[in-house]
Parts: C-alpha cells; sequence; structure tokens
C-alpha cells in the first residue's frame, strides 16, 4: 500500500513539471514572435506609432553607416572609399572671342552647338542702337552665349572655338561632386524602404487613429523622396551636360598676342611698325573726316560768299561818313 502512494505521488510530480515546462515554452514563443515585428497596439495607435518610429531610427542609422563600414561576404567588416563609385563630375568654361564677321560667327557658333548635340540655353545680342543707325556711324556689337555641351563633346567645343574667331581667353572650372551624389543616392533608398514599411503598417490598421498617423509620417517620407529624386536629376543633368559661358565680340582689329620671348630688334621693328600704323589711321581718320564735313563747308563757302562783299559794303560807308564827318569838323573850325 505504501509503494502504491509513494508511486502516485511521484506521478502527480512528473505531471505538474511537464504542465509547467509547456507553459513556459508557449510564453517565450509568444514573446519572441511579438518582439520581431514593429507592434502597433491595439489600445492607442499614438503609441504604436512610437515603436515604429523607433524602429525606422534605427534601420536609418544603419544606413547612414554604409559607406564607412560595408558588410563583407565572411561577415567581417572592410573599409571603403568613394572610388568605389563612378565619378561625378561638373564642367564649366568661360571664353572670349574676338571676330571681325559678327553674323558669320554667330551662325558658326549655332551649327557648332548643334553638331556637338548641346543646346542654347540663353542667348543676347548689343550694339547698333537707334543713334548710330541713323547716323550711320559704325556700332560694335557684342553677344553672351550660355551654351550646354554633352560633357563627352565639351573639349572639342572648346576647341573649335578657334575657328570661330581669336580667342583672347579662356577658363575652364570643375567641380567633383561625386560624395554629394552618393550619398544623396543612399539616403533616397533608405526613405524609399521606409515607405514600403509604411505602406505595409498601412495595410494593417486596425483603428483610424493607426491611420492618420501613418498617413501623416508617409506624407513627410514621400517629400523627402521628391526632393532628394529632384536633387539627382539636377546633380545628373549637370554632369552630362557641361557649361559654356561665351561672351562674343565684334572689332575692327584682331587683337593677337605677341610672342613671349622677342630680341631687342624685334621690339624696335614692333614699335616702329605700330607708329606707322597709328600715322595711317590718324590720316585715314583726317580725310575721313574731311569728306564727312564737306556739306559743312559747302554751306559755310556759300554764306562767306554771300556775307563778305555786304560787309565790305558796309565798311565803305561807315569809313566814308566818317571822314565827311572829320571833314566838316574841319572846315568849321577854319
Amino acid at each position: 500500500m505504501k509503494k502504491k502512494s509513494i508511486l502516485a505521488l511521484i506521478l502527480v510530480f512528473v505531471l505538474l513539471l511537464s504542465a509547467g515546462c509547456a507553459a513556459t515554452a508557449k510564453d517565450e514563443a509568444m514573446s519572441n514572435t511579438s518582439s520581431s515585428r514593429p507592434s502597433v497596439g491595439t489600445n492607442s495607435g499614438y503609441d504604436g506609432m512610437l515603436d515604429y518610429e523607433e524602429s525606422v531610427d534605427m534601420d536609418m542609422g544603419a544606413s547612414d553607416d554604409y559607406y564607412a563600414e560595408p558588410p563583407k561576404e565572411d561577415g567581417g567588416m572592410v573599409e571603403t572609399s568613394i572610388s568605389n563609385y563612378a565619378e561625378k563630375i561638373i564642367y564649366s568654361a568661360s571664353a572670349e572671342v574676338q571676330t571681325l564677321k559678327f553674323d558669320e560667327a554667330v551662325e558658326q557658333i549655332a551649327q557648332l552647338v548643334e553638331r556637338l548635340g548641346g543646346f542654347v540655353q540663353s542667348s543676347s545680342v548689343t550694339g547698333q542702337d537707334y543713334y548710330s543707325a541713323a547716323n550711320k556711324r559704325q556700332s560694335y556689337r557684342t553677344a553672351y552665349f550660355t551654351l550646354r555641351i554633352p560633357t563627352e563633346n565639351f573639349s572639342a567645343a572648346k576647341s573649335a572655338l578657334s575657328e570661330i574667331g581669336n580667342v583672347t581667353y579662356i577658363n575652364t572650372d570643375t567641380q567633383n561632386v561625386t560624395t554629394q551624389y552618393y550619398d544623396t543616392q543612399s539616403r533616397l533608398n533608405t526613405y524609399r524602404t521606409e515607405e514600403e514599411r509604411l505602406f505595409a503598417m498601412l495595410d494593417k490598421c486596425e483603428t483610424v487613429e493607426e491611420m492618420l498617423a501613418i498617413e501623416s509620417h508617409l506624407s513627410d517620407v514621400r517629400y523627402q523622396i521628391e526632393s532628394l529624386t529632384t536633387t539627382l536629376n539636377h546633380l545628373d543633368q549637370r554632369v552630362a551636360f557641361s557649361t559654356l559661358n561665351l561672351n562674343l565680340t565684334e572689332v575692327a582689329e584682331l587683337t593677337y598676342e605677341p610672342p613671349v620671348v622677342r630680341t631687342y630688334w624685334q621690339q624696335i621693328g614692333d614699335g616702329f611698325a605700330e607708329s606707322l600704323q597709328d600715322v595711317g589711321r590718324f590720316f585715314k581718320n583726317l580725310f575721313k573726316g574731311f569728306l564727312v564735313a564737306i556739306p559743312h563747308l559747302v554751306v559755310l563757302a556759300v554764306a562767306a560768299l554771300i556775307v563778305i562783299p555786304i560787309a565790305k559794303r558796309i565798311v565803305r560807308k561807315c569809313r566814308a561818313k566818317r571822314a565827311a564827318r572829320l571833314q566838316a569838323k574841319q572846315t568849321d573850325t577854319e
């Protein structure tokens, strides 16, 4: 009888121990399941959004460190540099060109841009005002162009400027935006991932408060996506098409830069030639001024032919009257 009682007690103890282990396993399983996904509580949508935002912040923080510590295939960490990506460089240049044939030069610029696959972003022409046109005076013109040229043809465009006229100035500038470009791209990918998660949570909303909270956060994420996408498109456009600011000037004589090294006698020859050019320009301008003034000289000559005889006649009459008065005074005195 005692043996049966002992066996019964042992059996009850084993059953109680099995039930406790099963309950513990069940609690652990439920705990792991609830922690594996963002919690959207049924009591309050605000509490659910707090849990979600904390998980999103952790994800974004991990993505910001992507370039500093990217994962290695074997599970370790290695360092990378931005050189692993295609460089994003913006090229621009400013140039000044002189020409004796202004209209032809403008046409050549248009043909050059079309041939290289670019386009004219802006252009303006100044000169030949009403006063100069009315008086038939020479008015030199100036044109300003902002040209967008495909980057692969940018060097060819700068080289072709010497075919249009005399290039007196050219300056090229480069701007490396590689880091900015890929940093913006990384942030855009992070926001797109966050957008997908918000859509997934929106489908599982159980209350209106939760839906409004998620949609509000989703609106902010969409704004960031649009802003970053616009920035990337702008950078892509500037990288793909380089900018050439061109100043075209019409001149009477091209200004060529003399060689850097000139001997003593060459300098004397240059000065003598320049003096002869100055003398030639002086007589040329003098002759032109004389021809231009001929109509005025003719009018003055006609006026002189009419006025001078009349003036002489008046002077003779005045002298005769004066002589007569003097003679009359002498006679009265005698």
